[in-house]
């Protein structure tokens, strides 16, 4: 039990750790929510557009259907966060 609990000990760490922020030089909170939300906005959009809710999947039975869904959702993920760091980048921000 101890030594399982020392292996997971850094994981419980890291998980707890802030999330990166993004920082440009010369720019204030208001103008980095203004940015950020802005490219959430744009991320979500392409996300959405690349792949779109609703899609009709061939018949394959219920499960196919949901394996269909979660991929879907999981591409979307990518996509969004993959854009909204791009945009970031693309405005002159860098993670810290």
């Amino acid at each position: 039990m101890c030594k399982r609990f020392a292996l997971l000990m850094p994981l419980f760490l890291v998980m707890c750790a802030a999330p990166p922020t993004w920082q440009k030089p010369g720019v204030d909170g208001a103008t980095l929510a203004k940015d950020t939300a802005d490219c959430q906005a744009a991320g979500e959009r392409e996300a959405v557009r690349r792949y779109p809710h609703g899609f009709d999947y061939a018949p394959g039975g219920v499960g196919g259907m949901t394996t269909g869904l979660q991929r879907d959702e999981t591409n979307r993920s990518i996509v969004e966060a993959s854009s909204f760091k791009a945009c970031m980048e693309g405005r002159g921000y860098a993670r810290s």
